[in-house]
C-alpha cells in the first residue's frame, strides 16, 4: 500500500525498494510506477522495453481495422533471441506465441 501522510494513494501487488526514498510498484502490462522525492512517473519494465526493442529491430506491428486486432511479428535466425522474445510476451501479456519456419528463420506471430 502506498501512503502519503495519512492518505492512501494506491494498493499494489508488488513493490521493490531501490533506496530509502525510491521505490518501484508493479502495474499491469509491463509498466512500473516509480515513486521518489522528485515525483511519480510510469516507466517500462525490462520485459516491455525488450518487446519494443525486438519489434523495432526485426519485428512488425500491424493493426487490422476489419478484425480490430493487432498482429505482432518477430523473426530471427537466433533461437536464443526468439526464446527471449517469447518469454517477454508471456510475462507482459500472458500470450502464447505461434511459431512457423520460413527459410532459415523461425518466426513468431500473434
Amino acid at each position: 500500500m502506498l501512503k502519503k501522510g495519512g492518505l492512501t494513494l494506491g494498493t499494489y501487488k508488488e513493490a521493490t525498494l531501490l533506496s530509502s526514498d525510491r521505490a518501484l510498484f508493479k502495474l499491469d502490462k509491463g509498466m512500473l510506477l516509480e515513486v521518489s522525492p522528485k515525483g511519480i512517473r510510469n516507466i517500462l519494465s525490462l520485459a516491455k522495453a525488450g518487446i519494443i526493442g525486438f519489434i523495432s529491430s526485426d519485428g512488425s506491428l500491424q493493426y487490422s481495422t476489419i478484425q480490430r486486432r493487432y498482429r505482432v511479428g518477430f523473426g530471427s535466425s537466433s533461437d536464443e533471441l526468439l526464446d527471449i522474445f517469447s518469454e517477454f510476451m508471456k510475462e507482459v501479456y500472458g500470450i502464447p506465441l505461434r511459431t512457423y519456419q520460413r527459410k532459415d528463420r523461425r518466426h513468431f506471430l500473434n
